[in-house]
């Protein structure tokens, strides 16, 4: 299963293998958070740029529109309200946009002449060292950077994104914030509203000992022997009752987190859930919704209407849903315009099947047919329409979604007003019971791939590769 969400557009592209991919970006981009070079909305599909930082000694390099990492290419895009994270499968994390970073109004006005043009694309943000995540070697070649991890190196693993904050995952253990955020999703207490640095919301190391000791301690009785080695019971006599066998679990991790508007939600892969920020409605389960925002990292997942082990979670601005394999998908928080008995909620999901949430919405695309089923809101056309193409990549954004088609096509639909569905919307700036084949002369050209999507507030981005150049029959 992959699950993507809005303002944590989850799109995990595990289908960008390419080691220098090509980001083309379009939508709302008032404060550069396509990471285009410029802060005007587009309708097409332009190319992103990237600024690595080169070496050890912290030097920018130049713009380039091809993110070179050594790594494998992108991992996930997510998006606030006007900036974008890009995390890369080596573990760095582009920024573009403003996230604000706990500064107050005031002082990104005065700062805003200088820092237009490095807002405008999107550039290296590496977590303050003083954060202790262990050192790497650099190097650096004419082509591309790569980073050798150290054995004491800790990268960045995942990243979330509320309105005005930014989530950082690291080693898949300790969680980070930067940013501003007044309903609790810092996760930093009631006293804490704005952070410039990264500050640690959560460790699993802290949290190992919720629940007694991190082992498993099985008592084996005499049924259970039997069954199990009934020559060996029947050879030695009676099994001693009181026998104790102890073994280690494996070390919990951070699987997934996802994030909207104010409120964020964490699975770990022995299936506890946390959530912190607003829940007025529900979104972190009913036994919160009295305490109207959970101002730190709390467990939710002991709610008596969670009754399978989350693998996955997605989230949107008033809900969130939690999946796994085999299972119908469960929804908190408000669902009033949610249909429990469509295709959607009732879908049983398999491994391969792709969830998505917008702020109102969520699809489920089935990897048997190929097909796209919604529920949710569906006032500024954000559910999938009839007779869809086929599809093989899906992405939601705040009230719009995007897909590639079998055929290698991009399209997008729901509101576009922005032009993140491309040029064509009717007068309320939608794109309602239909599809807008998104194009530009660079996508439709041989020269790349499409490999994955990804969506945001109002934002639509396509992840493609140069295709090989066959130079075998070349200077013939």
């Amino acid at each position: 299963m992959e699950e993507t969400d809005h303002h944590d557009t989850r799109t995990t592209l595990t289908a960008s293998s390419s080691s220098s991919p090509i980001v083309f970006a379009l939508g709302s981009n008032g404060s550069g958070q396509l990471g285009i070079g410029h802060n005007d909305d587009s309708s097409h599909a332009q190319k992103c740029l990237f600024q690595i930082v080169d070496g050890g000694d912290d030097k920018d390099s130049n713009p380039n529109s091809k993110l070179k990492s050594g790594g494998g290419g992108v991992k996930k895009i997510v998006a606030g309200g006007n900036h974008t994270l890009l995390l890369t499968k080596d573990g760095r994390v582009f920024l573009a946009g403003n996230d604000r970073g706990g500064k107050s109004p005031k002082k990104e006005e005065e700062k805003e002449k200088d820092e237009t043009s490095s807002k405008s694309i999107f550039r290296e943000y590496r977590i303050d060292d003083s954060l202790d995540l262990g050192s790497s070697t650099t190097t650096t070649t004419s082509t591309t950077t790569h980073r050798t991890p150290s054995k004491e190196t800790k990268i960045i693993s995942d990243v979330a994104a509320t309105w005005e904050a930014s989530f950082f995952v690291v080693n898949r253990q300790i969680v980070y914030v930067r940013g501003t955020g007044s309903k609790g999703e810092l996760g930093l207490g009631q006293e804490v509203c704005q952070v410039e640095r990264p500050t640690k919301v959560f460790d699993v190391d802290d949290d190992l000992n919720d629940d007694g000791d991190d082992v498993d301690n099985t008592t084996i009785g005499v049924a259970a022997a039997a069954a199990a080695t009934a020559a060996v019971v029947v050879a030695a006599g009676p099994v001693d009752t009181t026998t104790t066998t102890t073994k280690p679990k494996p070390k919990p991790h951070i699987s997934t987190i996802s994030a909207s508007m104010s409120h964020v939600v964490f699975v770990l892969s022995d299936g506890r859930c946390f959530g912190w920020g607003s829940c007025r409605k529900g979104q972190l389960g009913e036994n919160h919704r009295k305490d109207k925002i959970l101002w730190r990292p709390t467990r939710i997942d002991q709610d008596s209407s969670l009754t399978f082990k989350p693998e996955g979670v997605v989230v949107g601005r008033d809900h969130t849903a939690f999946l796994s394999c085999g299972k119908r998908l469960l929804v908190w928080g408000e669902t009033k315009d949610f249909d429990v008995h469509g295709q959607a909620l009732s879908h049983k999901l398999t491994r391969q099947d792709t969830v998505v949430s917008g702020w109102s919405s969520i699809h489920v695309s089935s990897s048997s047919s190929s097909t796209v089923v919604s529920v949710g809101k569906n006032r500024r056309g954000q559910l999938a329409p009839t007779n869809l193409p086929p599809v093989k990549a899906l992405a939601a954004g705040s009230e719009h979604c995007v897909a590639i088609t079998t055929t290698q096509e991009i399209i997008a639909w729901g509101w576009g007003e922005h032009g993140n569905c491309g040029e064509e919307v009717d007068g309320k700036g939608d794109v309602a019971g239909r599809w807008n084949v998104i194009s530009s002369p660079l996508l439709a050209s041989d020269k790349y791939r499409v490999e994955a999507v990804a969506a945001g507030c109002a934002t639509t981005f396509v992840i493609c590769c140069e295709k090989k150049v066959n130079n075998q029959n070349m200077g013939k």
